[in-house]
């Protein structure tokens, strides 16, 4: 854990060759709580930080029901 709490992972760059359509589908109800709601979204920034996106489409998406 870092100063702030966070856990550090040490990963290699993804590559893909292929093109590819990502989509990320979030919970944004109101019955997750804001701690899990900003942990989702670090999550999705860490995962696309790591990726090589020359031929991969992202989309991120907020649902609410």
């Amino acid at each position: 854990m870092t100063e702030n709490n966070t856990k550090q992972y040490n990963v290699s760059v993804i590559t893909c060759n292929k093109p590819v359509d990502l989509v990320f589908l979030v919970d944004g109800s109101g019955s997750v709580s804001s701690a899990l709601w900003e942990a989702s979204k670090e999550y999705v920034y860490k995962f696309i930080d790591v990726m090589d996106f020359s031929r991969v489409r992202v989309s991120y998406i907020t649902v609410s029901i």
